[in-house]
């Protein structure tokens, strides 16, 4: 975060260039409204999130209850770990129990 004042400071900045990056920050938010989100927007949007299960409750409470849904989740490793594996199962699990939906699997390697 920095003021109008301090960005103008910088060299180079001037104010048709500071109004343009402001414009484009504008435009670059998680929401992509264009606007910020308030901290009660992310609570309220952290609430609505659940856990998926992996199909190991040992596997589960190292990941503190499942993998969390509404996020992005990266999986790597050797070869032959069971990466795809979980994939798959998560893929099954998420389609079942109390948040049931839909899933979209997308397998980068074209296996």
């Amino acid at each position: 975060m920095a003021t109008k004042k301090e960005i103008l400071n910088v060299r180079g900045i001037t104010e048709a260039r500071y109004l343009a990056l402001h414009k484009a920050a504008g435009g670059v938010t998680e929401n992509g409204t264009g606007r910020f989100q308030t901290g009660s927007d992310v609570k309220a949007d952290h609430q609505n999130r659940f856990k998926v299960t992996t199909g190991s409750s040992e596997f589960d409470a190292i990941l503190g209850g499942g993998v969390e849904s509404k996020c992005l989740t990266e999986v790597y490793g050797e070869y032959r770990t069971g990466k795809s594996q979980l994939c798959m199962t998560l893929a099954v699990t998420g389609q079942m129990g109390p948040h049931a939906g839909k899933v979209i699997y997308v397998d980068t390697e074209g296996k």
